[in-house]
């Protein structure tokens, strides 16, 4: 499916763009004339001369809401947040400590909870508005082995993406793009450790997540900002569930919500 959409001028921030299937992401963006703000606790060398990165812990509010400060105060906009910082390394369910469990929510929730209410902050105020999409997980709508807290993690936020998807329109779009297991580099050790959460999962190329990203982010598929925002009739936020049919370059999106239960391919 070939798309044409033009960033220029949108300032896009990816949070763990740096590596990854954020770096992917951001490298995107890029590509479409965006100006690209990456984060993660640590910053590579190797990173494009033209992209802007911040050092930051995303666990922290105060963090989080001064860099999201600091992009508007030197871009003078944010029109695009992508909350894509996450992960977990694999645990005993029966066995991980409160303090793993605390620490693996707050990097896949609260991370993006906290970016989200600072850039809603902004975007409220922008003529235009804005566009934050949310990297869900298949392990939030299925058992999770050895990976419990993350599923848990992520559940909620698919959640809080529903709920912010009503409260915050019509200025500010959200959505949530559910992916299964990605080949990165991370994703390749865990998978030759043979982790049970790893290794009873078909594994694909990271080009339709950034597909999805793109649509929902390009002000094209704005459409729900003139419909009523009340609970009872609030459009849905748009749900992505990207899972692989007979073969690696073909998938199906059986929840994206063009129209009401309305199913499409999409060519990677």
């Amino acid at each position: 499916m070939a798309l044409t959409i033009d960033f220029s001028g949108r300032v896009a921030l990816i949070t763990g763009g740096t590596k990854g299937v954020g770096r992917g992401i951001a490298q995107r963006f890029a590509d479409a004339g965006a100006t690209v703000v990456v984060c993660a606790r640590n910053i590579p060398d190797d990173l494009p001369s033209s992209w802007t990165a911040f050092s930051v812990d995303l666990r922290e509010p105060d963090e989080a809401s001064a860099m999201i400060d600091g992009i508007v105060e030197r871009f003078g906009r944010l029109d695009m947040l992508v909350n894509n910082a996450g992960g977990s390394p694999p645990s005993d369910t029966a066995t991980a400590s409160a303090n793993f469990a605390q620490k693996i929510v707050a990097v896949n929730l609260f991370s993006a909870m906290w970016c989200s209410q600072a850039a809603n902050r902004h975007m409220q105020n922008q003529p235009d508005g804005g566009s934050i999409v949310n990297i869900g997980s298949v392990s939030a709508e299925r058992p999770a082995p050895t990976v419990a807290a993350y599923g848990a993690a992520k559940a909620g936020l698919a959640n809080y993406t529903r709920t912010t998807g009503q409260e915050w329109l019509p200025k500010v779009r959200v959505n949530l793009v559910t992916v299964g297991n990605s080949a990165t580099p991370v994703a390749d050790r865990l998978r030759s450790l043979d982790v049970a959460a790893f290794s009873l999962t078909s594994w694909t190329s990271s080009g339709p997540i950034f597909t999805a990203i793109r649509i929902r982010s390009s002000r094209s598929t704005s459409d729900n900002r003139s419909r009523p925002t009340n609970a009872e009739n609030a459009p849905k936020p748009f749900v992505v569930n990207w899972k692989p049919i007979r073969d690696s370059d073909s998938w199906v999106s059986p929840n994206m919500v063009v129209s009401p239960l309305k199913r499409c391919t999409m060519k990677a």
